[in-house]
């Protein structure tokens, strides 16, 4: 098995220094073969929902090596036709509702073999400015990033854009252009055709894929910030920096972005060009979330200073230690609302279903996963914040639990020294 891996890295490495040279990359299909697509059912997770067969990761595990034979059969001889995922709804903060597709377990398999060479043949040439879904990059590096602009520049002019429903929205025949652009694979580019239109089965009704990459797809992610690359990354720093006269820098995470300029003026040239760009690859930009601003060092201290949202936190001026005007970040309310009101739900939901120890262990689980995003520099106030509202919403609902008040607030409190909830610590610093 460690043998297998090192052949595939060895040559995805192959594959990836073909693509720096800036060589058409060709015979993909070759690496879908049975120690590659084993090994990517070992990778996949066992806890993840099915598809619209029903079966799970286990049963198809249970015959694995003739499952994969029989993938292979059809995959050479074009017959393997992937099902149409299974789409639900998953409820989003301001009451609306994101869609997100479930492939079948075969499918995953054949996604996740297209995500790694598609990541060969793109992590070469993506850029800086993108780091949403790549390896080795998160949010923290688009957040840090951020800062370092804000905090290099006196005055900074921040075009915060969103794009409207960016993932549904990709053409697939702009899209495969721009991988014929690197692919000569014909059949290669095929069951990526067939990939992006398998379409969503909803209630048991099949609706066909026209657009877009669905959310929740394993190769959805790379194909996504391949097209944003040539639509977005590639195009602003190639043709719109150069032709400003002044310093300007792009950060971006899937369909968010900001754009920093140095000077006013450059703000409606670069939003009429992006404008104008998006239309031309069929997508526009969500109004609603998108707004212009500008953080003035120097006028901080006579006047209040905008904030702005990006990636779950809130970018404002703020005084350091030392007395100077500094940029810094703390959870937006928005995030903080939503991740209180979830914990809520939950404790309501689930305070007599589960015994007090579980509910204990659970909700630490749940702080952790908060803290490992939002525990970022500057952000102490706010998660301690969350931390304390979070205790007090489980003291309220441990006192529900029954007709019978369980513990009063100095029996809690004791409690809470017993079994203390996660402190909150930084664990990622943004310079």
């Amino acid at each position: 098995m460690n043998q297998n891996r090192k052949e595939m890295r060895t040559k995805r490495q192959g594959i990836s220094a073909a693509s720096t040279r800036g060589e058409k990359i060709k015979c993909l299909m070759p690496h879908f073969n049975f120690a590659n697509l084993k090994q990517c059912f070992y990778e996949l997770a066992n806890n993840k929902a099915v598809g619209i067969d029903g079966i799970s990761k286990e049963e198809y595990g249970k015959n694995l090596d003739a499952n994969i034979e029989d993938l292979i059969t059809r995959l050479k001889g074009l017959s393997y036709k992937p099902k149409p995922a299974r789409q639900v709804l998953i409820p989003k903060s301001n009451g609306k509702t994101r869609p997100l597709s479930i492939p079948s377990i075969e499918d995953k398999i054949v996604q996740l073999m297209f995500k790694k060479t598609l990541e060969a043949i793109y992590e070469p040439i993506f850029l800086d400015c993108s780091h949403g879904f790549r390896p080795n990059r998160s949010a923290h590096d688009a957040v840090r990033r951020t800062r370092e602009f804000l905090r290099e520049n006196t005055t900074s002019h921040v075009i915060d854009v969103d794009l409207e429903n960016f993932f549904g929205e990709i053409p697939h025949n702009k899209l495969l252009a721009l991988l014929e652009m690197k692919i000569s694979d014909k059949r290669y580019i095929r069951y990526i055709n067939r990939l992006l239109k398998s379409g969503v089965m909803i209630d048991h009704t099949y609706y066909a894929s026209s657009k877009g990459s669905g959310q929740g797809s394993i190769v959805s992610p790379i194909l996504a910030n391949i097209y944003a690359h040539y639509c977005i990354d590639k195009w602003f720093t190639e043709e719109v920096t150069p032709r400003l006269d002044h310093r300007a820098k792009l950060v971006r995470y899937a369909d968010d972005l900001c754009i920093f300029l140095n000077k006013e003026i450059d703000i409606p040239k670069v939003q009429l060009a992006l404008e104008g760009r998006l239309k031309r690859f069929d997508l526009r930009i969500n109004q609603e979330k998108s707004r212009t601003l500008i953080l003035d060092k120097h006028k901080f201290w006579i006047s209040r200073q905008p904030t702005f949202d990006f990636l779950g936190f809130t970018f404002y001026l703020g005084v350091s230690r030392n007395g100077r005007c500094i940029p810094m970040v703390k959870t937006s309310s928005k995030k903080l609302r939503s991740a209180l009101k979830e914990i809520n739900l939950w404790m309501k939901a689930n305070r007599s279903k589960l015994k007090l120890s579980d509910l204990h262990q659970n909700l630490c689980a749940k702080l952790r996963g908060h803290l490992q995003y939002f525990a970022v520099t500057f952000n102490s106030r706010a998660i301690s914040v969350f931390i304390h509202h979070a205790k007090l919403i489980f003291f309220k609902w441990i006192n529900r639990r029954s007709q019978k008040r369980s513990m009063n607030w100095k029996k809690f409190q004791l409690f809470d020294i017993a079994h203390p909830l996660p402190q909150p610590r930084i664990s990622h610093r943004l310079f």
